[in-house]
């Protein structure tokens, strides 16, 4: 096992990637990438042993198949597949580090050519971080916050949250700490322009969407007939998600770009407490995982960042 390993990173050293990346405004890069045939050939015969120790094929113990018989049991496509995930997170990390991109995005790779005993050629797409200007968003947010108020009849005022300015209007109802922040998010949006990578809208418009097929299945209904009951063609429905999308996302890169700029951060006791402050036993203990964590201390940033920016 160990000298596979080893093969492996030996044989990675002569990964190759084209010189240039295609770049877009929005942050999408597109790179090919060349994986060599010495190296497909070590984790080809890899995911082939992996095969081998979990096929059953009559005649034979578990395990002991033959490996041609193995390789036509489970067919040279999911092999190839197989092959690839053992291969690139190594060759794809050393292709960004080589070409000095900074993905906040995973890959997404498309075949462009996999024959055996050839070398692999895949093109793979990213996205950076967009261009952000954040311009004078402290002085737009404190605009925002200090503009006029906005009657709604029947609703009630809400009591003033610690840091807001006084409003010197008696006659006017105080805003609640959701109207506040609305307003913020809202001359935020206004002022400050970017374009949130494609891959990315694309990737939540379809999460948003599989998330919708999922509650519709637990409803007993099918997409056609909530259309049906909204009026809409799945083109308008798509066209109103991706409008959220974009809306969400400019958001979020706005104000992960803003705690840069305002150095904010979060220290480990903090996701900590957040974690203890949870009531039920089972769920604290899933919430101390590395994903759950970086989530948790994602959250705690963006609400540092909306807590400075109520206080403009």
């Amino acid at each position: 096992m160990k000298a596979s390993k080893d093969k492996t990173k030996a044989t990675t050293k002569t990964v190759k990637t084209t010189s240039d990346v295609e770049r877009k405004p929005d942050g999408t890069a597109t790179f090919k990438l060349t994986i060599p045939k010495e190296n497909v050939a070590t984790a080809y015969k890899k995911a082939l042993e992996e095969a081998v120790k979990i096929t059953e094929i009559e005649g034979f113990r578990k395990g002991k198949a033959p490996e041609h018989r193995v390789a036509e049991r489970v067919g040279k496509q999911k092999l190839y597949t197989q092959t690839l995930q053992h291969l690139l997170p190594v060759v794809y990390a050393k292709a960004v580090n080589a070409l000095s991109l900074k993905p906040i995005t995973s890959p997404r790779v498309e075949p462009e050519s996999l024959e055996e005993g050839q070398d692999w050629h895949l093109k793979v797409t990213v996205a950076e971080k967009p261009d952000i200007r954040l311009g004078d968003y402290k002085k737009a947010a404190a605009a925002a916050l200090t503009s006029g108020k906005i009657w709604v009849p029947g609703k009630d005022a809400q009591p003033q949250t610690q840091g807001a300015p006084t409003d010197t209007n008696a006659s006017q109802p105080q805003q609640s700490t959701d109207e506040r922040i609305s307003k913020v998010f809202e001359a935020l949006l206004s002022s400050i322009e970017i374009t949130p990578p494609e891959m990315l809208v694309e990737d939540e418009v379809n999460r948003q969407l599989s998330r919708m097929v999922q509650q519709l299945e637990k409803l007993n209904l099918t997409v056609d007939q909530y259309l049906a009951s909204l009026g809409k063609t799945s083109q308008e429905l798509r066209k109103e998600y991706r409008q959220q999308a974009e809306r969400t996302l400019k958001l979020e890169l706005i104000l992960n770009e803003i705690a840069e700029d305002m150095k904010v951060s979060v220290a480990d006791q903090e996701v900590d407490e957040m974690i203890k402050a949870v009531g039920d036993e089972k769920l604290r203990r899933s919430l101390d995982t590395p994903t759950e964590r970086t989530a948790i201390r994602a959250s705690l940033r963006k609400r540092k960042v909306i807590d400075n920016l109520l206080r403009m």
